[in-house]
């Protein structure tokens, strides 16, 4: 939970939390600021008991819903350093452009260094020219981000979940006649990917890939190797 809330404040304005923590301070003498601070307050005691992990995500998601609580705390806080504003304000405007200048761009590489492996292993799916691709969730990490197809599954490949195929042998005589192609991801198409994570990879997607190969072929589809 900690982690979350240190999430939840390097997507957020600089000032953000001190402002918050001075706001909890006029909670003690006014209602609605009291309202507020609990309001904000709750939901973290709450996860914190029965969901501490969120995930992968930007900021801390179930918070979000509470930024109007966060900002309006902050503005309480704000007011009650009134006497003193004239001087606070050269640092507000400072930190707000130290939050658009260098936080904001930080964070964005940030997304895009964690989101882009899946870009582009997302991106091999579709070239590798099959019909069907099947992921497995222990392949990689959030291996089944890469599960997307179309509600009308116009998509191709169709992408499958490996876990949730009961019979191989079944699915393979449901699907394949000649022509068909079968995409099977091998360790090293997942490679991108661990190395994100800053994780060892593991050989489920080889170990995988040899067993399901002659299944299909011997149901008459053509497999394709993704490395």
């Amino acid at each position: 939970m900690a982690e979350n809330l240190l999430r939840f404040f390097c997507w957020q304005h600089v000032l953000l939390l001190p402002l918050l923590l001075a706001g909890f301070g006029v909670a003690f003498r006014d209602r609605k600021a009291a309202a507020l601070a609990l309001g904000f307050i709750l939901p973290i005691v709450v996860m914190g008991a029965i969901l501490p992990y969120q995930g992968h995500g930007f900021g801390y998601r179930y918070l979000h819903g509470l930024l109007g609580n966060a900002a309006l705390l902050g503005g309480y806080a704000w007011r009650r350093l009134a006497p003193v504003e004239p001087r606070l304000r050269g640092w507000f405007v400072a930190a707000t452009a130290g939050t658009v200048l260098v936080m904001l761009p930080l964070q964005a590489t940030m997304a895009h260094w964690l989101y882009a492996p899946f870009a582009r292993a997302s991106a091999r799916l579709n070239a590798s020219g099959a019909d069907y691709a099947i992921v497995g969730a222990e392949e990689g990490p959030f291996a089944l981000d890469l599960v997307l197809n179309r509600p009308d599954l116009s998509n191709r490949p169709i992408r499958l979940v490996a876990g949730e195929i009961d019979d191989i042998d079944a699915l393979a005589a449901r699907i394949c006649r000649p022509g068909v192609q079968i995409a099977l991801p091998q360790g090293s198409f997942y490679g991108p990917i661990w190395e994100a994570f800053h994780a060892k990879p593991t050989d489920t997607a080889d170990r995988r890939a040899a067993e399901q190969a002659p299944v299909f072929g011997e149901a008459g589809c053509s497999v394709v190797f993704l490395r």
